[in-house]
């Protein structure tokens, strides 16, 4: 009897761990997948996925909120699918991380409200593939799917940059300023720029220390931001040194001299003169009165 209690046991045990490892394998492959939603892509891996564009001819996208499009420009979408069967408790936990911010992925839903995938978009500029040949990763994206801490599964997006074809739409232009590429319509200025590309544009101006901004300047002229774009520019932005505040000259004081306490003699010597003949003329004067 007591053996036979042993053996169950024994076995209860054996099924545990069976079923515990069965559910870890199973929770460790149950992955999300991934769709381009800008063409052919190859597609590879499941727990790093990666997102290789060996030919992309990209159309000019507006800006559109709803699907995570949030200036207007070139757009490499993704469309990430949660884990099949997570459910809507799971979800609503599962986060991904971009660029170094982390979202939840339940908050990013698609235009249709619905949660259990989203439209990952991320812009792609001149400026990032202009005179490469080697593959360029454009993003990365870290999912924790179970929010522990620590992500499950990545998404790297790359593009061939040989292959990349940006199709511009003939009614707007390219500005570039510095490094940094902006696109705007035709007949618009640089303070028409989305909010994001006129905080980039304001650090582009920012001088250094000891520099002061002077402008933005086209052929060596200077460009006003109000002025309409009508064709692509590209505009230098410069800086000079700083004036310097010259130090204040301070005047010597005015040298004191001293005090002479020596008695004016002249003055001295006149008074005593003019006594004397005073006293000799009144002794004269007696003097003749007594003969008279």
């Amino acid at each position: 009897m007591k053996k036979r209690f042993l053996t169950i046991i024994m076995l209860a045990f054996a099924l545990f761990f069976a079923f515990a490892i069965t559910n870890k394998v199973e929770a460790a492959t149950n992955y999300g997948t991934v769709e381009s939603l800008v063409g052919a892509a190859d597609i590879s891996g499941t727990e790093n996925i990666v997102v290789k564009y060996n030919q992309l001819n990209l159309t000019w996208a507006e800006a559109d909120p709803d699907v995570g499009r949030n200036m207007n420009g070139w757009w490499i979408g993704i469309k990430i699918n949660a884990p099949a069967g997570m459910s809507e408790e799971q979800l609503q936990k599962a986060t991904y991380e971009r660029f170094g911010s982390t979202v939840k992925f339940w908050d990013v839903k698609d235009s249709k409200g619905e949660p259990h995938y989203v439209n990952a978009w991320v812009r792609i500029g001149e400026e990032m593939i202009e005179g490469k040949q080697d593959v360029v990763t454009i993003a990365v994206y870290k999912l924790d799917w179970d929010n522990n801490g620590t992500p499950e599964q990545t998404i790297t997006i790359q593009v061939v940059p040989t292959a990349v074809n940006l199709n511009r739409d003939s009614t707007v232009v390219s500005v570039k300023v510095g490094n940094r590429q902006f696109t705007l319509k035709k007949n618009e200025t640089l303070n028409d720029l989305p909010e994001a590309d006129k905080k980039v544009l304001e650090t582009l101006k920012t001088p250094e220390e000891g520099k002061v901004f002077v402008g933005l300047f086209n052929n060596n002229v200077k460009f006003e931001e109000t002025t309409p774009i009508t064709t692509d520019i590209e505009l230098e932005v410069r800086f000079e040194d700083a004036p310097v505040s010259p130090s204040p000259v301070v005047s010597p004081a005015p040298e004191q001299k001293p005090q002479d306490t020596t008695p004016k003699t002249g003055t001295v010597d006149i008074i005593g003169y003019v006594s004397i003949i005073t006293i000799v003329a009144a002794i004269g004067i007696i003097v003749l009165n007594k003969k008279h």
